[in-house]
């Protein structure tokens, strides 16, 4: 868990900077509650315009906590104190339950964005892959295609990525529900000078079945199968590592690293899955993945094996904390400004 823990607090702190909290007084407020004018406890600082994101009505005299992240002057107005007086309110719109409230959307790429009925209003902004999320305390790319861009930022992130990967999913056979616990790792199987095979590497997955004889999740299953099954497409099982910097099989060097890279193409609410699996689910989760299963590989320059489609089983997340981070990854908000 302390790889996860290191993951989640570095993005943290990445994305909130660490915000902070000081008391001010409301000196003037906008017809509209959005704004107000504030005195500084703390200094007497008097800072004009800024926004009121506590969703109450303001007036002149009452306490609120300013949140900030760098200065008081670039903050909004938190928390009230007093009685609630909620700004309007009613109607339709879209539903958030959980959302991450930023001042800023410099640091992802939006790729779409709606009005919701919230008071104060909000934009809510659909991040765009490639980012990082963590499935079944799997370091894993958000992504439904590579691109060299994504390729760089998992290099660059080879230390969160395991050699070899450990998840669990669930199905349906013949209308009973089945959990497997699969191991997939990679490996190379041999090195040859040829002009057509170089080093060949092998990847597979070691399956253990259980399955569950009345679909109900709180009985034991029994134990159906502990198998192997060789993963890459070819008429060998195995796939020739190639030299990346000559783009040829003629290696000037031998392979030196090598990492799987479990990879998300997209997040699905559980009601898209069979109705036997959704009773499987954690507590609190609602959503699972679609994974692939890549290798990368460093051999004069990085090359890449792949791709393998885990996708036709369900992949839930492990707990709420890894569900919301990962949503939280993908799917931000922030205020709108007049």
């Amino acid at each position: 868990m302390s790889k996860l823990t290191d993951i989640i607090r570095r993005e943290i702190d990445a994305r909130a900077g660490g915000v902070q909290l000081t008391p001010a007084e409301v000196i003037a407020v906008q017809a509209d509650f959005k704004r107000a004018d504030v005195k500084l406890i703390e200094n007497g600082a008097v800072i004009k315009g800024i926004l009121n994101q506590s969703g109450n009505k303001l007036t002149v005299g009452q306490s609120v906590k300013i949140a900030y992240q760098t200065l008081p002057s670039a903050g909004w107005i938190a928390f009230t104190n007093g009685e609630t007086d909620p700004i309007g309110g009613g109607g339709g719109g879209v539903q958030v339950e959980s959302a991450a409230i930023i001042t800023t959307a410099e640091d992802f790429i939006v790729t779409q964005e709606t009005m919701i009925d919230y008071s104060p209003a909000t934009k809510v902004l659909y991040g765009a892959a490639p980012a990082f999320i963590i499935c079944q305390e799997n370091y894993m790319l958000m992504a439904a295609n590579w691109t060299n861009t994504q390729k760089a930022s998992v290099i660059a992130n080879e230390q969160y990525f395991p050699d070899a990967t450990h998840i669990t999913c669930y199905y349906v056979t013949s209308g009973r529900v089945r959990r497997e616990e699969q191991y997939i790792y990679s490996f190379i199987r041999q090195r040859s000078w040829s002009t057509y095979k170089g080093e060949q590497l092998r990847r597979e997955v070691r399956k253990i079945i259980y399955e569950y004889p009345t679909n109900d999740p709180t009985e034991t299953p029994t134990f159906v199968l502990d198998t192997v099954q060789k993963l890459l497409p070819t008429a060998t099982d195995y796939a020739t590592v190639m030299d990346v910097g000559n783009n040829t099989a003629k290696l000037s060097n031998y392979l030196t690293d090598m990492f799987m890279v479990p990879r998300a193409a997209r997040i699905n609410h559980k009601s898209t899955a069979n109705a036997l699996l959704q009773p499987f689910f954690p507590e609190g989760v609602d959503y699972y993945c679609a994974l692939y299963i890549d290798t990368a590989y460093e051999n004069n320059g990085w090359g890449w094996v792949g791709q393998n489609d885990m996708t036709s089983v369900v992949y839930p997340f492990k707990n709420r904390a890894e569900q919301d981070f990962s949503m939280g990854v993908t799917q931000r908000v922030e205020p709108v400004e007049d």
